[in-house]
């Protein structure tokens, strides 16, 4: 017989069973019985003593897979809907839901109704904002260029000014909304402003084409602003409160 690992010294151990691999957290006791507990984390951990053989407490995990996988399920449903996750979309906290999948299929958002539904191959944060960033990016790439082009006919026909193209931040910008540059002539977003109100794509947008006639925050160039989107200083106030 295989020795076991020390009394009280945890392993991890997988076991393939018909509904799928079963990760768990094994730790030899002085037990009579084996025990099998699933934390509030969804975690399996299971005990028995060293005196029994791995052999028989992997066939009697086997032989309760169905029921194993069916609780860690109901556990980590339960624990999703206690954690109330939100995504920000357009302004809006959006609850979430996390469904795990096979990492051959894409990951993606599908917004149901009030809630959006996160298709991931694994449930952490890296998986969860690169998901999320590419709702932003795709809604970035439908919304920004129609306003755009509208701002940009505005400040044409009214100061005979001329963005020659919008650039969409393929990086999302973490110290400003947006940018302007004189020498190429070109407008940044950032693509977390697909995650805020409309309200700031708005001034963001107007904000930047009015930097082509004042290349400064002065109070002419706050005063332009607010000629051509009233009620911009308040929006301003909004955005400063607002972390990007």
């Amino acid at each position: 017989m295989a020795r076991q690992n020390p009394i009280g010294k945890t392993i991890q151990r997988q076991l393939k069973t018909p509904y799928g691999l079963l990760v768990y957290q094994f730790t030899p006791k002085r037990v009579k019985n084996m025990n099998i507990r699933i934390r509030s984390n969804g975690q399996l951990y299971v005990s028995a003593s060293p005196r029994v053989p791995m052999r028989e407490i992997e066939r009697f995990l086997w032989s309760r897979s169905q029921w194993i996988f069916q609780a860690i399920r109901r556990m980590e449903a339960r624990q999703q809907a206690e954690r109330k996750e939100y995504l920000q979309y357009w302004g809006k906290e959006i609850p979430f839901q996390i469904q795990l999948i096979p990492s051959d299929k894409p990951e993606r958002i599908k917004l149901k109704g009030e809630i959006a539904e996160l298709s991931l191959w694994e449930d952490n944060e890296v998986h969860r904002r690169l998901c999320i960033h590419t709702l932003w990016k795709e809604e970035a790439v439908k919304i920004f260029p129609e306003r755009f082009e509208f701002w940009a006919e505005w400040f044409q026909e009214k100061y005979q000014v001329e963005a020659k193209k919008i650039r969409l931040a393929i990086k999302p910008m973490t110290s400003r909304w947006g940018s302007y540059s004189k020498r190429t002539g070109t407008i940044a977003l950032s693509l977390f402003l697909s995650s805020k109100p409309r309200e700031f794509l708005e001034y963001t947008i107007v904000h930047e084409f009015c930097h082509m006639i004042f290349l400064n925050h002065s109070p002419e160039f706050h005063a332009l602003v607010e000629e051509n989107l009233p009620g911009a200083s308040e929006i301003r106030k909004k955005m400063k409160k607002c972390p990007i």
